[in-house]
């Protein structure tokens, strides 16, 4: 597998249903602009400072601790257009109340350029990929996460905010379902983190 693909099985299942808008076998993820790399005290000791960045992307997984998050995700965004779409990305669970929440801090930061378009939902709700890694599991591939788009006109450039980035699959499958957008992320775990400029 190539890096930067989230892929699936191609085999079909005699009798099989796809779905729809089904991810097909090979989703590139996104380009993803994070804040800050978030480290797993599992691959080794975390210092203070990493320490602190995954207690802040805990907390935004509940909609609080949103001062600094959306500060410093702001500041990752381009100055120099007219406007731009915050899409909160909904949770393993289907809500998308802390996105919500954190893409209205990240819009109030940046001005009134930027504009807040709550249009994915979740069809189910999946295990997420940090529960099933604590059951030994693979995380979640995108085609897992079944997106849909749900309405609404936005200007282009479209951001896909989400608190953490872990291989890339969730942010690869809202993409997917509305065919276009970059990551916006406070922390990302990939190994492809690139530090924001300065």
């Amino acid at each position: 597998m190539s890096a930067g693909v989230i892929s699936q099985p191609a085999t079909r299942q005699k009798g099989e249903i796809r779905l729809i808008n089904a991810v097909p076998c090979a989703v590139h993820v996104p380009p993803i602009l994070a804040a800050r790399r978030y480290v797993s005290p599992r691959s080794r000791p975390i210092t203070p400072e990493e320490a602190e960045t995954r207690r802040i992307a805990y907390a935004l997984k509940r909609g609080v601790e949103t001062g600094i998050a959306a500060r410093e995700m702001a500041e990752l965004l381009p100055t120099d257009l007219p406007t731009i779409t915050l899409v909160p990305v909904p949770a393993s669970t289907g809500s998308i109340e802390a996105n919500l929440i954190l893409a209205r801090a990240i819009a109030a930061e940046y001005g009134p350029q930027a504009r807040v378009v709550p249009v994915l939902n979740r069809i189910v709700p999946v295990e997420s990929s940090c529960a099933r890694r604590r059951r030994g599991l693979p995380g979640l591939t995108a085609a897992d996460h079944k997106f849909v788009r749900v309405g609404g006109w936005f200007a282009l450039p479209v951001f896909l905010v989400d608190n953490v980035a872990t291989n890339g699959a969730t942010l690869a499958a809202a993409r997917y379902a509305l065919g276009f957008g970059t990551g916006l992320v406070f922390a990302d775990a990939s190994p492809t983190y690139q530090p924001p400029a300065k």
